[in-house]
């Protein structure tokens, strides 16, 4: 029976109300950190406005399901990523208009912009938009 008064002496005490404030206010800050992370995670992951609210909105409004729900479902690349992916992918296109077009086509067939060109130290064929020659490293040279 004492030990039961001593605990609920301490549980009604300033320093465990004290206690309890910080608490709450660690947990607190915890959560609207991890919400401004998402917010800016999601951002760099997709373009989707509406998309971005929605998580936005789960992970502030749904406390630790939220944070688990976009971290389970958040696109995988952030957006620059699959940018160059894509690049990289495709092997040759037109700087000028977009237009795929075959590796060893020299010109666009679609708007006459000159694609590649061989770089002045190694001699293989590079992008006219390149700065550096991705092979040798020497800096190409300057557009006209």
């Amino acid at each position: 029976m004492e030990i039961l008064e001593d605990f609920l002496a301490f549980l009604t005490s300033p320093i465990f109300a004290t206690a309890a404030k910080i608490f709450i206010l660690g947990i607190f800050t915890l959560h609207f950190s991890l919400a401004i992370w998402v917010a800016r995670d999601v951002s760099r992951r997709t373009l989707n406005f509406p998309l971005q609210i929605l998580a936005v909105f789960v992970a502030i409004f749904v406390p630790i399901f939220g944070i688990l729900f976009y971290l389970i479902l958040r696109p995988e690349q952030i957006f620059h990523e699959k940018v160059l992916e894509n690049f990289l992918r495709r092997e040759n296109f037109c700087a000028a208009c977009g237009a795929p077009h075959e590796k060893d086509f020299e010109f666009c067939p679609f708007c006459g912009e000159k694609s590649l060109e061989k770089c002045h130290k190694c001699k293989k064929p590079i992008f006219t938009f390149f700065d550096f020659c991705p092979f040798c490293g020497v800096e190409n040279s300057p557009k006209k």
